[in-house]
């Protein structure tokens, strides 16, 4: 019994010197922050030595991307601050003259002023800007030119002066002449200028010009071809005297039964004129006269009749009124 007693007594003696033996020191622990670009933390923590740093998700800068952190870490060994690193971004400009074609491209850093180039020039057309406003760089741009197409100012006048038609008329296009009418004697000719493919502010004027007649000639039916071919209203043309072999001329007229002989063509003339030529025979014949004589009781009233150089114009009796043509044609 004695001998079971001291067992147990000197097993919990040994127990007692064990649990009083050296214990193991505490780790260190270390202060690890991250650190933006504008020194705000974002994260903080505290690990023991050894432990695994996990960093933040990746931060954002405007205008910049982010590339990872100023130092390298893997396990905490010591306090750190560890900061983001950016690389600012750039961006692709290119300006297009409004017809698909690049006319300056540059690469510029984020927030850097955009400089565009020379306004482009566009024939018929006025640069009236860019299709995008744009100061400085934020984004790629794709910037095209606007142009507004250019009108004149086309004016139609007469040769006096007065406003016949005015019109807008775009760049390169034609305008629309009005309509001009004829004068008495004169005719519309044509317009001082062009008016088509227009490139400026026009005033055009209608030129005119005298009309001009025809005149023929006929010996009955047959036409004769004369030096006069036309006339015009103020010019005075004395008439040719054709010749015709056994025949004396008698004067144009301008038909085969006119009774007024046409000597000149003056401005009383409009239109074209067909002039028909008398002539009186030269060839004599003898007449046998009865003895006694011939005695005229009456004018057998006749209408006009007339064939190839001649008219019927009868002779009025002695004492006949000059009004009573009609009685006696």
């Amino acid at each position: 019994m004695k001998v079971k007693q001291i067992l147990f007594v000197l097993l919990i003696l040994v127990l007692l010197l064990t649990g009083c033996g050296e214990k193991e020191p505490p780790k260190e622990k270390y202060l690890i922050r991250f650190i933006d670009w504008d020194d705000t933390v974002l994260l903080e923590t505290t690990l023991e030595e050894g432990e695994d740093i996990v960093p933040p998700e990746n931060p954002t800068r405007e205008g910049y991307t982010f590339i990872g952190w100023d130092k390298e870490f893997s396990k905490a060994s010591q306090n750190l601050d560890i900061k983001a690193v950016y690389e600012r971004n750039k961006y692709l400009i290119r300006f297009y003259d409004g017809s698909g074609n690049l006319i300056k491209q540059e690469e510029i850093l984020h927030g850097e002023q955009i400089t565009p180039p020379n306004d482009p020039v566009k024939e018929g057309y006025v640069f009236v800007g860019w299709d995008k406003q744009f100061d400085t760089a934020i984004s790629n741009l794709d910037i095209n030119a606007q142009f507004e197409r250019l009108s004149y100012k086309v004016r139609f006048f007469d040769d006096k002066g007065n406003l016949l038609k005015e019109q807008q008329v775009f760049h390169g296009e034609n305008a629309t002449p009005p309509m001009v009418n004829d004068r008495d004697i004169e005719e519309f000719s044509h317009w001082d200028k062009s008016y088509e493919n227009v490139k400026e502010d026009l005033d055009i004027i209608a030129v005119f010009k005298e009309k001009e007649y025809s005149i023929e000639f006929y010996d009955g039916n047959t036409k004769l071809f004369l030096d006069i071919t036309k006339y015009k209203p103020s010019e005075e043309i004395t008439l040719p005297i054709p010749t015709k072999e056994g025949y004396a001329f008698a004067g144009w007229f301008l038909s085969d039964i006119s009774l007024f002989e046409v000597t000149k063509i003056d401005s009383s003339f409009r239109g074209n004129i067909k002039l028909y030529s008398r002539w009186i025979s030269t060839t004599s014949e003898q007449l046998t006269v009865p003895e006694g004589g011939i005695e005229f009781t009456q004018i057998v009233k006749k209408p006009h009749s007339s064939g190839t150089g001649f008219v019927y114009q009868p002779e009025f009796p002695a004492g006949a009124p000059s009004t009573s043509v009609l009685q006696y044609d």
